[in-house]
Order: structure tokens, then sequence, then C-alpha cells
């Protein structure tokens, strides 16, 4: 009987053959545990997305489909007139975008990019919100890994416009709105379908804000863009432009929204809108009662309001 054990060469051949075993099952379960996670993540999407429609698409069929909708050039801004003549507002707002620079295990760089949006439907006494959360991490040489989703852009379509055979004094009106998201398979589709009378369809204008170097609070459904310098909202035409929001500026006093740059017409919350119409935020320093326009020492496109008191 060999008392002689394993030899060293054996032992060496034992242990290669071992790590080669234990080396193929870890990219197995690695590539086990990536599916999963990517299978895992496709039917999260697949569910926000069927969730969504169904939300969206039923408050749509309780207040009579869609008349009117318009939406802005970036696409993160739709306005939406109900059929029962209700207003809502449909938006994608970037909650959070943070920049990462990581190193891995090698010393390797990774740039790493955490995106937080959120899709906002809104109007009156109803509010409906759904954040995501979207990852890319590059680790250069055109590698890179992306995981879970973000909402991208709004996108309006009215497929026809027929008469109606019954009254051809009425239209029917097909319409889509399509929330694109990161990856084109989970894009979400909104139908309406609804019989209008085009002389029902009101005109739509544009409100803007225009603050100089003032910061513009996200408030009463505006949208702000231009460093928060500049909003803008739609209405129908012939509604009050109500409460507009209030906006700061260091070492200056907000003194009201101006019809004119230089004017002293200030708007309310009753003020009719029937056109395209831009407001100026009024920037007073002082206190006197002796008051003049002078350029704007950080805008010279703008000015400001100066009070003495002689």
């Amino acid at each position: 009987m060999n008392k002689k054990g394993f030899t060293l060469i054996e032992l060496i051949v034992s242990i290669l053959l071992v790590s080669i075993v234990l080396i193929s099952m870890t990219g197995t379960l690695l590539s086990l545990k990536d599916t999963y996670t990517q299978l895992n993540e496709n039917v999260e999407a697949k569910t926000y997305s069927s969730l969504i429609a169904k939300v969206i698409n039923d408050h749509f069929i309780r207040n009579n489909g869609i008349k009117n909708v318009t939406c802005n050039e970036e696409g993160i801004h739709c306005d939406i007139i109900l059929g029962n003549n209700k207003e809502m507002t449909l938006d994608i707002i970037d909650v959070e975008t943070k920049v990462n620079n990581l190193t891995d295990a090698s010393g390797n760089r990774i740039i790493s990019t955490d995106e937080v949006t959120t899709l906002k439907y809104a109007g009156e006494n109803y509010s409906y919100y759904k954040t995501l959360k979207y990852t890319k991490r590059d680790y250069g040489a055109n590698n890179i890994i992306e995981s879970g989703y973000k909402f991208s852009k709004l996108e309006y379509k009215e497929l026809s416009r027929e008469n109606n055979v019954a009254d051809s004094t009425l239209k029917d009106v097909l319409s889509e709105i399509i929330i694109h998201t990161s990856d084109p398979k989970y894009n979400i589709e909104l139908y309406s379908s609804s019989t209008l009378n085009n002389s029902s369809v009101a005109s739509r204008y544009t409100l803007t804000l225009n603050s100089s170097v003032g910061i513009i609070p996200q408030t009463n459904n505006f949208t702000v863009i231009n460093n928060n310098h500049i909003a803008t909202k739609r209405y129908s035409s012939g509604n009050n432009i109500g409460t507009l929001p209030t906006p700061t500026r260091e070492d200056y006093i907000f003194d009201g929204w101006l019809t004119e740059i230089q004017g002293n017409e200030k708007a309310t919350s009753g003020s009719i809108i029937n056109s395209d119409m831009t407001l100026y935020a009024r920037w007073k320093t002082g206190s006197g009662e002796n008051c003049h326009y002078e350029t704007d020492p950080e805008d010279n496109n703008n000015f400001i309001y100066v009070c003495t008191e002689s």
C-alpha cells in the first residue's frame, strides 16, 4: 500500500484545478447576479410604466378627455386642458444630479453620475408624482454601465382630427402624449379620444416673468428657466393671471411685476391675459419718496428703481 501521499506536483495541479473551478463559479455567479438585477429592473420599469399610464389615462377619461395640449420647446412642461375645461400641467423635474469621481480596486478612474427625476401631473384638487433614479458609471474606453431609468422628455401628438359622422359641426380628436424615458422600451404613452367643437378650444398665451438677475422660486405651476431668472406659464385667453411668484435679490427690495421695463403700472392677480405678455421685476433700493430709474449695475439691459429722501 502506497503511503507516500500527494507529491508536490500533484498538490500544485490540484490547487490550480480548484482555482479554475472557483474562478469559473465566481464568474457564473456574477453573471447570474447581473442577469437577475437587469430582469428585476425590467420588471420594475414595466410596472411603473403601466401604473403611470393607468393613473393619468383614468384621469383623462373621468374628465371627458383632452381638449388641448401645448408643450414647451425643452419638452419638460405641458399645459393640458381637459374636456371639462379643467387645466392640468405635466412636468419633468430634475430633482438631483450628482457626479462623483471614484476609483476601483485597481486604481482605475470611474465617473459615476446619479440622476433623480420626478414626473408631476397636477391641477385643481389633483396631483400625482412619480420619481425615478438613474445611474451611469463610465469606466473609460467606451465601457459604460447604466442602471435604473429617468424621465427625459414630453412629446404631444394630435393623431387625428376628423369630422364626426353624427354631427358635421364636431370633430373627433385622438391625442397622444409620450413620456420619454432613458430607455425607449419603457416610454409611457397617454391617449385620449374626444369629440369637440373647433370653436370650443380657447386660444392659449404665454406669460413670461423677467426678474433680471433675481431668483424666481418654482411655484404656482410656472416653468423656471435661465438659472431661475425667467419663468413662463401658459393661460387660456381671458383668464386672470392669478398669484405670481415673488423673486428675491440680495440688497434689493422686490417692488412688484411691471407691464413695462421702466413703467409704473403693476400687474395684479386679477390682470387678464389676452395675448402673449411679459412682466418685469422692479428692484428698489432706498426708502425715500423721490424715485427714478438707473441702469442696473448687474444687468445693462435692465434698470433699478432708486429712491432717495430728496
